[in-house]
């Protein structure tokens, strides 16, 4: 019975993909790691097999190779598997917010606060600090005239946009009232 080549393996692309970025200068992605002082340790960069034995296999098809540390090499210690989500996260250009003491990045914050990331950057541009940044989102109850509805059945009932209505009330401070009233410039 033959058994496959270690070329035919699974990860052998993802191995080749990481060493390509870090050694190869005409790679696409040479300038945001080899170009920075990425390297991939010695025994990975010889060795396929013991890249797969330190590394071990992917947990899912979602996930991809992750450096814990942004500014350190591809070396045991350093590299696990992450999901894009968690990818996402430990990115060098991420805009990191402080709340009461925790630190997490813009996404993370506008993840807790049920809003895009596009609401929490006009929130922040619009001078919006702190807690209020985490005000709550489109799936809060809105009483108006003795009915209470999430912005989201008042944005169907009025045919304003629900982006429209959240950023009436959450970005410029509107009230309710004024935010269902005020037609919309075309």
């Amino acid at each position: 019975m033959k058994t496959k080549p270690m070329t035919h393996h699974r990860l052998y692309p993802v191995w080749c993909a990481m060493k390509r970025r870090c050694e190869n200068k005409a790679a696409k992605a040479y300038p945001d790691y080899g170009g920075r002082g990425i390297k991939v340790c010695d025994r990975w960069r010889s060795s396929f097999a013991a890249f797969l034995a330190d590394i071990g296999d992917r947990p899912s098809s979602t996930h991809t190779l992750e450096r814990k540390n942004n500014d350190g090499d591809y070396e045991p210690g350093n590299v696990v598997w992450a999901t894009r989500l968690q990818q996402g996260n430990n990115k060098r250009n991420n805009r990191l917010i402080r709340i009461d003491g925790t630190t997490q990045t813009l996404a993370e914050w506008a993840r807790v606060a049920g809003i895009t990331e596009s609401g929490m950057r006009r929130r922040l541009k619009n001078g919006i600090t702190g807690k209020d940044l985490l005000a709550p989102s489109s799936l809060s109850k809105h009483t108006y005239r003795g009915e209470t509805k999430t912005l989201a059945a008042w944005s169907k009932e009025t045919n304003i946009k629900l982006r429209t209505l959240s950023s009436r009330i959450y970005v410029y401070g509107w009230d309710l009232a004024r935010a269902l009233t005020t037609k919309v410039a075309r």
